[in-house]
This record gives C-alpha cells, structure tokens and sequence, in this order.
C-alpha cells in the first residue's frame, strides 16, 4: 500500500513544480542541403515575403522579412556586402503593423537622404511610412494609409524610375501589374493611375515586381 501511494501522488508533485524553459533559437544547428539556417527556432513567417535594404546605412544590406501576420522580421548583416552574415535582430521591426501579407519595399520617396517604407497589405491597402529618423537610426511614422486609390489586392509594392525623370513611380503586383506614374517631383511625390495591366503581363496570383537591366542596354 505504501508503493501504491508514492505511485499515485507522483504525479501531482510533478505537476505542482515550477519550470523554467527558456527560448534559444541558436541552440541546434540546422542545415537544409548544406546550409545552415540562421534562427531556424525563431518563428519564421507564414507566406513569407523578403526585402533588402541598407537599414542602418553602413553599406551592406540587411534583410526583411513580411508576411501573412503583417509585421516585419529584421535580421542585420553583422557581415558585408560581399560576405553577408544575418542575424536576427527583431520579430516585429519598429512596431510595424499592417492588417495582413505585409510586403515591403525600402526607398527614398522624398529625397531627404534616408529610406522610407511603402508596405502592402492583404486588404487594397498600400500604406506609406516616412522615415522621421536618420539614415542610421530610422524611425518610421504611418503617414498615409492610402497612398494610391484601388491598389490590386495585396501584393507586391515596387518603386523605380520607369521614365527616368528622376522620381519614384509605383507598381503593385496581384494577378496584373498596376503602375502608378509619380506626377510630383524626386521630394513630393503624387501617384496617378496609368494602367492596371502593365504591358499586359499576367501571372496566377500574387505577383510582385522587380527590375533591373537585365541584358545591361541602360534602362
């Protein structure tokens, strides 16, 4: 009888204990065909969307992360441009929220030497964040949480001169491209409407844009 009680109360003295469990998200290494994953453990980011920028202006880029919950994940290249090392720096960048798929894009919209942020959102929402801060210690403030009127559902804001007139136009990307030509200047930016079926390409669903001079002609 004495066996079966000490059987019985086990249990309950187990449950009453206090445990302490900490998060370590560098504690196993992972590798995934070879490479190792940085913060493996951290989170991660359910339909996740990536961007790079200089966040701290010390000339290498650093890399974000958006997603379904609609905040930012940063991690900060402790490396260089050459030689990249992310490490997590932040689960939810500078308290930015937006209602869901947040997918961002990091320019100067105002000339003023320091990035600004134009994120996305999962509702026909692109939503404009100055940077009230500097280039080195940036403080992003929701200016507008309308930029351009019917944006296509949810994804893919992109910035880039298309017509090299020295200012920012703006794509947004779902199942078409929509551009937005900036009619403003380099510092005061204005968006009007120009097509939403950019050069009539169309892919399934939930595209985002990105240029670059692929076959180096100039433009």
């Amino acid at each position: 009888m004495r066996t079966l009680i000490i059987l019985l109360t086990l249990p309950s003295l187990l449950i009453a204990q206090d445990f302490e469990f900490q998060f370590e998200p560098e504690g196993i290494p992972v590798e995934v065909y070879g490479w190792q994953l940085h913060s493996p453990f951290s989170g991660g980011a359910y339909e996740s969307v990536p961007a790079v920028a200089d966040i701290d202006a010390d000339g290498d880029q650093d890399f974000f992360v958006g997603g379904f919950w609609g905040r930012l994940q940063l991690y900060k290249n402790s490396g260089s441009q050459s030689y990249p090392s992310f490490q997590l720096e932040s689960l939810f960048f500078d308290s930015i929220q937006v209602n869901a798929y947040s997918n961002p894009c990091f320019r100067d919209l105002d000339a003023d030497g320091d990035l600004d942020l134009v994120i996305g959102d999962g509702y026909d929402h692109v939503l404009f964040y100055r940077n009230s801060g500097t280039a080195q210690s940036p403080d992003f403030v929701l200016e507008n949480d309308d930029l351009v009127p019917y944006p296509p559902s949810n994804y893919g804001p992109e910035l880039v001169d298309i017509d090299a007139d020295g200012d920012y136009d703006l794509f947004c990307g779902f199942n078409q491209i929509t551009f937005y030509r900036n009619d403003g200047t380099p510092s005061e930016f204005n968006f009007t409407l120009v097509t939403d079926y950019f050069e009539g390409i169309e892919v399934d669903e939930r595209a985002s844009t990105d240029f670059c001079d692929i076959d180096a002609d100039g433009d």
